[in-house]
């Protein structure tokens, strides 16, 4: 039986943050540190092996790529724009818009079924898998 609630997670210290020995050995931050001190281990100071400027650098990058991916993201979007109308041209496709008779209400998209104005733009963004431009470009 263990002596105490951090005996349990001794391998951890130092190899993990002390906020999470902590956590996990339900104890105070304070107590995991003076655990380290007395076994003489020391702080844990990252993954072993790497660098921590260069999992800055990484995490840095990968924020750019997300800012970079989501910009063409909306360029696609500027660039395909709904066509004025779209015919459905897939079965059994049910779309709850947010307008009509009743809005979030499931509507049944029939095929070959043309919409226009609105609907289009609605269906061309939410349901492009079933939908084409109408009329088709020869």
């Amino acid at each position: 039986m263990a002596t105490s609630k951090i005996e349990d997670f001794r391998d951890m210290l130092g190899n993990m943050p002390d906020e999470k020995v902590a956590d996990l050995a339900e104890v105070t931050v304070q107590t995991v540190k003076r655990w380290r001190a007395k076994l003489d281990i020391g702080a844990f100071e990252g993954v072993p092996g790497v660098d921590p400027a260069l999992v800055v650098g990484l995490q840095a990058a990968k924020a750019g790529v997300d800012e970079a991916v989501e910009q063409v993201r909306q360029e696609r979007r500027a660039k395909e724009q709904a066509p004025p109308a779209v015919r459905v041209v897939r079965k059994r496709k049910l779309a709850s818009w947010p307008f009509g008779w009743a809005p979030g209400v499931p509507h049944q998209l029939g095929t070959y079924d043309v919409y226009t104005g609105e609907k289009a733009a609605w269906l061309w963004e939410h349901h492009r898998d079933v939908c084409a431009p109408f009329p088709p470009a020869e």
